[in-house]
Formats: structure tokens, sequence, C-alpha cells
């Protein structure tokens, strides 16, 4: 996996930079001109009537509900794979495995299963409810099924998988959000075959609230090796501020898979994106077929949530939705990548 060299360290924001307002390049007829990779950009939509996903298809444009009902999003599009959030036969979130052409197959706990995220080998990591509002995180795979691991630390909630091993037979590294008594940080948890843990960290300390981690790998399935470097986003409240901005900055993986207590996860210190004067949340990070990194998420700029687009080189900001409701939580699905 090579190195990712950021334009950021010269375009993402300065201190004095951070308080502005950025303007809108564009719509999403713009966004599509420059966006060169057909995808499904899966987002959810809040409505009266309930909460569902929706799709921007590129390159035409179209926006259409998609049936699936529910919340978090994530998917193998080389597998033809969407994993997802939804209600259950009893009307409980439950986990969905949606595959080209088949029945949606679920599974998990008795209680709540949200925020599912799949590794290209199949593995689930998730969150899963043991007690009303209690929660810690979960594996699936088709060898070992679910499993739920306490890690002793609070909630463990929004994982996102580094990597996998396949079949389930460990290592496995995820990063996920903590929270306890209101604080709110980034951690990673290494676990190694047979669900031992070997390491659970904070990633670094964040001054405030640090929320739904997100990484862009560009090599997914491929094995991390020493050195290798990832982008990383999140969502983040300073302390005594109570509007979300986005952060974006790169993590780093150093040891070597056959010594899963040896694995460390660094990151440098985040670069602060303020879009406008509401909240943003929720950020998608995905590198196109052109090597443009971009960053979509819900902002509040106008009144109600709609997805946007950022573009990480040139630091230019589409609108891809201006639709009734709440439009949140965005997912790129694109097909071979």
């Amino acid at each position: 996996m090579k190195k990712i060299a950021f334009a950021l360290a010269i375009l993402l924001l300065t201190a004095a930079g951070a308080a502005t307002r950025y303007s809108v390049a564009g719509g999403l007829e713009e966004f599509l001109a420059k966006f060169p990779d057909p995808a499904e950009i899966y987002f959810q939509t809040k409505t009266p009537e309930g909460v569902g996903f929706y799709t921007i298809t590129t390159p035409s444009g179209e926006i259409a509900p998609t049936g699936v009902f529910g919340r978090g999003m994530d998917g193998v599009a080389s597998a033809g794979l969407l994993v997802h959030e939804g209600p259950g036969a009893d009307g409980v979130e439950d986990i969905f495995f949606e595959k080209n052409g088949e029945e949606p197959v679920s599974f998990g706990g008795p209680m709540r299963d949200l925020q599912p995220s799949v590794s290209p080998g199949g593995t689930v990591a998730f969150t899963t409810e043991t007690a009303p509002n209690c929660f810690d995180l979960a594996l699936w795979d088709s060898s070992h099924g679910m499993r739920t691991l306490d890690l002793g630390i609070g909630d463990e909630t929004e994982p996102v998988i580094l990597y996998a091993a396949p079949a389930g037979d460990g290592p496995v590294i995820v990063l996920f959000q903590w929270s306890s008594g209101g604080e709110f940080q980034l951690y990673y948890a290494v676990i190694g075959p047979d669900d031992e843990i070997f390491k659970v960290r904070r990633l670094f300390v964040f001054a405030g609230r640090a929320l739904s981690p997100d990484l862009y790998d560009p090599a997914p399935g491929r094995a991390p090796a020493d050195g290798d470097t990832l982008p990383l986003a999140f969502h983040g409240l300073p302390d005594e501020d109570d509007q979300r901005d986005l952060y974006i900055g790169e993590l780093t993986f150093h040891g070597d898979l056959s010594d899963p207590a040896g694995i460390t996860l660094t990151a440098d210190e985040p670069e602060q994106i303020t879009i406008c004067l509401a909240d943003d949340k929720y950020p998608e990070l995905y590198r196109d077929t052109a090597g443009t990194l971009w960053c979509f998420f819900a902002s509040f700029r106008d009144g109600d949530y709609d997805i946007y687009a950022l573009d990480l080189g040139a630091m230019e900001l589409y609108q891809l939705t201006d639709m009734s409701g709440t439009q949140t939580a965005p997912y790129v699905y694109a097909p071979g990548r």
C-alpha cells in the first residue's frame, strides 16, 4: 500500500480559516461532471413515514428510493454485497446481508444490532445492544457466527474494520467510537484467533467528543504492512461547542499481522474543516479512479440536513441533495472497487 501523500497539508484549513463558511461550487450536475466513477451513493432519508435509503446513481444523477429501510450501510461492491441495519420481523433493528439477485438474510442478537462494517472477506463488525441502551462490539462471519466482545471500557459503537483475516480466523482490527458518561473518543481493538483481545487503546486524545469514524482503504482485503497509512475522517464537537465539524487526518499501521499483540495504530493530529456555521456530520471517504479524495457528509447548512461532497484536493464543495426530510449517513458503492 503506497503511503498516501495528502495535499491537505497545504490545502486544509488554517486556524484562521477554520471559521470560514464554504461557498458551494455547484450542485449535483457540476459534481457529476467532475466525478468519474459509476457508483450508487446511498444515503439515509428520514421523513414522517419512516427511515430508509435513497441512492444517487452516477453518472446519470437519478435519485430514487431503494426500498431498503434502516440506517447504517456498508458493502463490498466487488462481491455485489450490501450489509445494512433495518427492522427485523419483530420490528427490532437487525443486520441484513443483501447479495445481488438474492433475498436479504438477517442475523444478530435478541436486542438492537446497529452500524455494520463489512470486510472484503465477509466479516461483519457491528454494535449490539446487551441491555437497554448498553452496547458492545460484535463480530459475525459465516464460519463462527455472531460473537459479542465486551471490551470492558464502556459503550462501543460505530465500528469500522481496518482488517479482518479470511474465514474469521483472526486477527481483526477495528476502529470504533467509545462512550461513557457523555464522553466520546475514538479507540481501536486488535482481536486475535478465538476472539482473544490483544489490545484496546485510544487512538488519540480529542479535546471534546469524537464520533462516527471512517477510513478509506485503497487496497481493501490486502493485509496491511508496517508503515501503511489510510485517510481517516470523523465528526467532532470541541469542548464547550455544540456544533459538529468534520475532521480529516491519517491513520498509520505499525507492526505485523503475525504478531497481533505488537500491532499499534497511530494518527496525526486531525485537521478541522468547518463547512458552515451549523452541523456537518457522518463523513464517508472515497478516492475516485482519477485520484481525487472525496468526503461525502451531511450538513445542516440550509436549515435541514442534505448530502454534500467535498473535493479534499481542490477544497470544492458540491450539494448533492435538496429534498424534504432529513438526509444523512452517505455511503459510496462503486462496482468493482
